[in-house]
Order: structure tokens, then C-alpha cells, then sequence
């Protein structure tokens, strides 16, 4: 496949001038990737760049009135399996939202045609984990209920509503063998939502489903919470399942963690809070979209939307949840300080043993350009890069990403060359340069 490597911007390049964020203006994407050095697991060598291939296009259909969405919660829309990566989402391309798939093997050149997923009158915000054995689970609202099934090589199983009443903003992972999966989704209770979790298997060669009894996160007397957009990630033998919070009057992001089969510990919040300066601007500051991934030694990075220096809107802020202590490292801000100024949006996190990557969007250049940074062996960020797959003309949004076992990012975006084209997905892949 054709590479382009990463061009690196020039020193002191500043943004000509702040641009209203809104879905019409064009986005830019950003990538910052964070070296984790810990014990037993150190680097041998200082990344450098990555080498991203050509884009390809993921549906070949582009239509004016065909609109595509990448809305999971937690930002799962993607995922890689030991031979193959698959990618799910929204489109409305039969005049009523419903999921689509579409896979290819790593060494293929173009995806598979699309395969529907979902039935119903509509369905929207699918999640996507690769289990084991070349297989994927899939999850997604349909008509007010969660529903989820299983996909390998081209055959779909039976679809299967996970009973417990009406959810929305499901998301999943699988275990560290891919074994079983677990799903956290947002359900209605009295006059709030709960954050609910259930764990799936696989039986047989049908892909039929078996799914357990689903749960509550939080055992608080409390039918009023407000719990919105979970995500999930499995670190050793430990669940860390987090969600965006509104019972402070404004929305946090909080946390929880359980061993398998147990009972969770008691929610903390993730977002640190600063000390409020008036009452003027309401309770507090905000904090949404929090995405969730394992990395090395069972420890968990978080990274989500964070309001706390309000005059510039959301910025990316991340956390790394360690071990069976469920304890919290400091916040830190991933973006540099070129996109200190304007909004992040859409921040995804994915990592493995050594290496922890994040996606989000904004539009530094004014431009739908993707961006890459990285923390090196001294602990200091590098200069940002420019992604080539992701750069010029149009509208580039809304980036998931996974990462595979050989250390390959996956990338997929929505993009739009010019406000009166019709948007499409597109998907790279990159390689690590040390």
C-alpha cells in the first residue's frame, strides 16, 4: 500500500485567527501519543514519526442525502482482530437510521461491501470489540432498547435484545483473550438514567449470544442520577467503567472499578476540580465524552472533553487509572499549545504495552488537517506532525481509532471535501518510525 510519512509543521506557525466552531466549519484533527515507560516494560527505541498509508474509502456510497455518523460512546466505533479490522456506524441511506458494517483483512487493499446490521425503525450510536477467532461484537440502540450481535467472516449472528428496559449510548470491550465482552450502556430509572454493564459470550459456531444479568455501577439510593455516555475497559482482573455525571449541577466525569463478578467501589470523580470564581457562570465547569483503554500492567488511560479553562471551550485532558487500587494519576492536557486557544472535540483513546494514543478534533489551521504528537523518552511532548492521509481541502470530523496487535493505529473520520459534497468514510492505517 502507498505511505506517505507525516510532515512535520513549521516552527512557530500560529492560527491566523479564532474560527466559530460549529459542524459546517472545517475540523482538524489531532493525534497525541503518550510513550509509557513502566516497570518491566521498558522502550528500546525513541519513536520518531509514524507512517500513514493512503486513505481508502469505507462505503463507496456518497449521496447528498445520505448522512453518515461515527457516535459511539466512548468512541468505539472501530476495531482491529488479529487478521482484520472492522468498522461500524449510523447512515441513512434507505430514508431511516440503521447500523452498518464493514471489514477487510490487513492485507487487503479495500473493505468489503457494507452488511447491514440492524432491524427495526431506527437504530443509532453502534460500539465495536473484536473478540477472538477473527470474531466482532457489536452493540447499538434500536428503537429505545439495547441490542447487540456477533460478526465473522461475513456471517452475522442472531441479533439479541438485552432486556433491563430502555438505554441508550451503549458501549463495549472484550477480555484480554477475547473470550467474553462487556457492555455499559445509559438506562432510564424512575426520573434518571443509571449506568447499567452485562457481560456477552459467544456459543458455538451459530454466534449466538449468551447474556448475563445485567447491573447497576452505582448502588447509591439516588433514582434522580443523571448518568450519561459510559465507557469501558478491562485492566487485569479488573472493570473500570466511566460516564459523564450530572448530579453536581454540572456535568463531571466519574469512575468506578471491579473485580470480576464483584461489586463496584464506590463512584469518584475523574476531572479535577478547580476552585469556582463566581456563580455567574453556573455550577461549575464542564467536562463530557470520556473514552477509556487498557495499556500496560492492567492500568487504564482515560481521556475526555474538559471545560475547566472555559475561555477557549473544551480542551483534552487524560488520566491513567492504576491497577487493582482504582487509584488516579494528576490530570494531564494532551493538546499543545498551538490548540490552546480553540475547542477539542470527539477524543478517543486507545494503547497497548508501552504506547497509549489519542484522537480528537479541532481546527487550529482552519483547515481538516489530522495531527500527531507524542511524549518522548525525556517525558517532554514533541512538535506536532501533520497526518498527510488527513490534510487539504474539506470537512474532517468525528476520528475513532484502535490499535492492532502488531502496534499499527487504525484510523477511520468522516469527510466531507467541500460544504456541497456529500460526506463519506475514510480509514488509514500508520506505523510506528523509531
Amino acid at each position: 500500500m502507498p505511505t506517505s510519512q507525516v510532515s512535520k509543521v513549521a516552527s512557530g506557525h500560529k492560527r491566523g485567527g479564532l474560527c466559530r466552531l460549529t459542524r459546517c466549519t472545517q475540523w482538524v484533527f489531532a493525534v497525541a501519543l503518550l510513550s509509557v515507560t513502566l516497570p518491566g516494560h521498558a522502550q528500546s527505541d525513541e519513536l520518531t514519526s509514524w507512517v500513514f498509508s493512503d486513505s481508502i474509502a469505507v462505503s463507496n456510497l456518497a449521496r447528498s442525502k445520505v448522512f453518515y455518523h461515527l457516535e459511539s460512546s466512548g468512541r468505539k466505533n472501530i476495531a482491529a482482530s488479529t487478521k482484520s479490522v472492522a468498522i461500524v456506524w449510523e447512515d441513512n441511506r434507505t430514508g431511516s437510521s440503521a447500523i452498518y458494517l464493514a471489514s477487510k483483512a490487513f492485507d487487503n487493499k479495500k473493505f468489503e461491501a457494507p452488511v447491514l446490521v440492524s432491524a427495526g425503525n431506527e437504530a443509532i450510536e453502534p460500539s465495536i470489540t473484536a473478540l477472538s477467532n477473527d470474531r466482532y461484537l457489536m452493540a447499538w440502540e434500536q428503537d429505545g432498547r439495547i441490542w447487540s450481535r456477533v460478526f465473522k467472516a461475513g456471517k452475522l449472528g442472531m441479533p439479541s435484545k438485552i432486556e433491563g428496559g430502555p438505554g441508550v449510548q451503549v458501549s463495549v470491550t472484550s477480555t484480554d483473550k477475547g473470550q467474553a465482552a462487556y457492555a455499559v450502556w445509559s438506562q432510564r430509572a424512575g426520573a434518571g438514567q443509571h449506568i447499567r454493564l452485562v457481560r456477552l459470550s459467544v456459543v458455538g459456531p451459530s454466534l449466538d449470544l449468551v447474556i448475563g444479568e445485567a447491573k447497576a455501577i452505582d448502588h447509591a439510593n439516588n433514582e434522580k442520577k443523571r448518568q450519561f455516555y459510559p465507557s469501558i475497559a478491562i485492566g487485569g482482573a479488573d472493570i473500570v467503567v466511566a460516564w459523564e455525571d450530572r448530579r453536581a449541577g454540572h456535568t463531571q466525569i466519574f469512575y468506578s472499578c471491579a473485580e470480576k463478578n464483584k461489586a463496584f467501589s464506590r463512584p469518584q470523580v475523574l476531572n479535577e476540580q478547580s476552585p469556582r470564581i463566581s456563580t455567574q457562570y453556573g455550577s461549575g465547569t464542564g467536562a463530557a465524552r470520556v473514552s477509556l483503554s487498557r495499556v500496560a500492567d492492567g492500568d487504564i488511560i482515560a481521556v475526555w472533553s474538559d471545560k475547566r479553562d472555559f475561555r477557549s471551550g473544551y480542551d483534552v485532558y487524560s488520566s491513567f487509572i492504576r491497577g487493582s487500587a482504582c487509584r488516579l494519576d494528576p490530570n494531564s492536557k494532551v493538546q499543545d499549545e498551538f490548540g490552546a486557544s480553540i475547542a477539542q472535540w470527539h477524543p478517543s483513546v486507545v494503547g497497548d504495552t508501552g504506547l497509549v494514543a489519542a484522537v480528537w478534533e479541532d481546527d487550529r489551521n482552519e483547515s481538516a488537517d489530522i495531527w500527531l504528537s507524542w511524549i518522548k523518552k525525556d517525558g517532554s511532548w514533541s512538535d506536532d506532525l501533520g497526518v498527510s492521509p488527513a490534510s487539504g481541502e474539506g470537512d474532517q470530523s468525528h476520528p475513532a481509532m484502535t490499535i492492532d496487535h502488531r502496534g499499527r493505529l487504525h484510523l477511520v473520520w468522516l469527510d466531507r471535501p467541500n460544504p456541497s459534497a456529500a460526506s463519506q468514510l475514510r480509514y488509514a492505517e500508520a506505523e510506528a518510525k523509531h
